[in-house]
């Protein structure tokens, strides 16, 4: 649990700055919540009606498109926010947020939320997220290669088979869902393969460590 104080909020930038009032604020108009491994804390094209801090643990994005193949946006970690702008918009979530390991979240009502947002400390710090999280929006747009676009689809792909992963899909299949060409698909497999790291059959590929190919994407 967290103390009513919120001083263990301190330790998070976004809360650094604050005064031990406003942080009173805080921890009384959110609930704490501790989420198991392997849960979703919300999926895409749900009505969005919580905003998340993340305390512990990391979790993972999960962005589906409407030809049912998926993107992985990345890791939320300790000291991020989710759920902002689609409250804000009042629509829905834009994508599936997983639970990689336990993790400790603080939950905000919408509600509760809107009525943070009207302490202008608060809207500081929110004003300032929201910029944070366009400006790597942009960057990740303009840093992800093919290579990292293929080991995105393979791990969000990926399921076990007899004790290791595989990917049950065609260099074409691929090759649509990343937005690349079936040679550049073709090119960079080889290239995990030669590496040790994926091997190859017809219709599908098979790996042993998803760890392995995350180092990829550091």
């Amino acid at each position: 649990m967290i103390p009513e104080n919120g001083e263990v909020l301190k330790a998070f930038k976004p809360f650094s700055s604050l005064e031990k009032t406003d942080l009173r604020k805080i921890i009384e108009f959110s609930t704490f919540h501790s989420i198991r491994k392997g849960k979703v804390l919300y999926y895409q094209s749900d009505r969005a009606d919580t905003v998340f801090f993340l305390l512990k643990g990391n979790v993972r994005k999960i962005k589906y498109r409407s030809d049912e193949t998926n993107i992985i946006l990345g890791k939320g970690t300790p000291g991020q926010w989710l759920g902002i702008a689609e409250v804000l918009m009042n629509s829905v979530y834009l994508y599936d947020v997983m639970t990689e390991e336990s993790v400790e979240v603080l939950a905000f009502t919408t509600h509760n939320f809107l009525v943070l947002v009207e302490d202008n400390c608060f809207k500081q710090l929110i004003l300032k997220e929201l910029a944070r999280n366009l400006y790597l929006l942009h960057a990740q747009l303009e840093l992800a290669r093919p290579l990292h676009r293929l080991i995105r689809f393979i791990l969000a792909n990926a399921v076990t088979h007899r004790g290791k992963y595989r990917v049950n899909a065609t260099q074409e299949t691929i090759s649509g869902a990343i937005g690349v060409t079936r040679e550049t698909v073709n090119k960079y497999l080889n290239h995990l393969r030669t590496d040790g790291l994926i091997r190859i059959g017809r219709g599908y590929l098979e790996f042993d460590d998803c760890n392995r190919l995350e180092t990829y994407l550091a």
